[in-house]
């Protein structure tokens, strides 16, 4: 049996990207839920509405003017009750959250 010592001083791959902060009132919703990210954005973001399996359900695109830190989000009329999940993008960052739909 052969054995032998090694150490690792570096590592290479992916590097963690930080999580976009983010919160959602109401919640539950029944017509819309508003985004909060805490800070003015000024980067172009991508929110989808995807059911629990990961199909997409609703896109928008928000490209604000730097001044707005909130965003309505309208969750579709014929939508059933249930949990749904919001996944923001923005500048190589992102954040998922649950959305209770009543």
């Amino acid at each position: 049996m052969y054995t032998d010592t090694f150490e690792v001083t570096s590592t290479t791959g992916l590097a963690e990207r930080e999580a976009l902060p983010l919160t959602l009132y109401p919640n539950p919703a029944s017509t819309a839920v508003w985004v909060d990210f805490g800070e003015p954005v000024s980067a172009a973001t991508q929110l989808s509405l995807l059911n629990v399996n990961g199909r997409v359900l609703r896109r928008q695109a928000w490209n604000p003017a730097g001044s707005a830190a909130t965003l309505r989000f309208e969750l579709s009329p014929n939508l059933a009750e249930g949990v749904y999940l919001l996944r923001v993008e923005q500048a190589g960052r992102q954040n998922t959250a649950r959305v209770v739909v009543r």
